[in-house]
């Protein structure tokens, strides 16, 4: 299908993640033009992590840490007397959005 649209993939970026719920069925690397692709069980895409078993606990990780880490810089501005107005702001702008993205 890419071949015939004029689509070039890089192989050397572009990786394998098998989703499999059966136990011990070996499965043969996926290729492109002859080019095994590296196989992994981990994958970061678009903020999200995803994984071969689908779960979901390595996401809810990255997402508590990101969440700490702006809570607590929102703490050390309110220790600074910054207007509630200015922290509302902060956390509408930086804690609330990469929680609830």
């Amino acid at each position: 299908w890419c071949w015939l649209n004029h689509l070039r993939l890089n192989t050397d970026k572009t990786k394998e993640l098998v989703v499999d719920f059966r136990r011990g069925t070996p499965l043969s690397p996926a290729s492109i033009n002859g080019v095994d692709l590296q196989f992994t069980r981990e994958f970061k895409y678009l903020g999200v992590y995803l994984d071969s078993k689908l779960d979901w606990s390595r996401n809810a990780e990255a997402l508590y840490k990101k969440g700490q880490s702006r809570l607590y810089i929102l703490r050390r501005h309110s220790s600074f007397n910054v207007c509630s107005k200015m922290l509302q702001m902060f956390y509408q702008s930086m804690v609330a959005s990469a929680i609830l993205y």
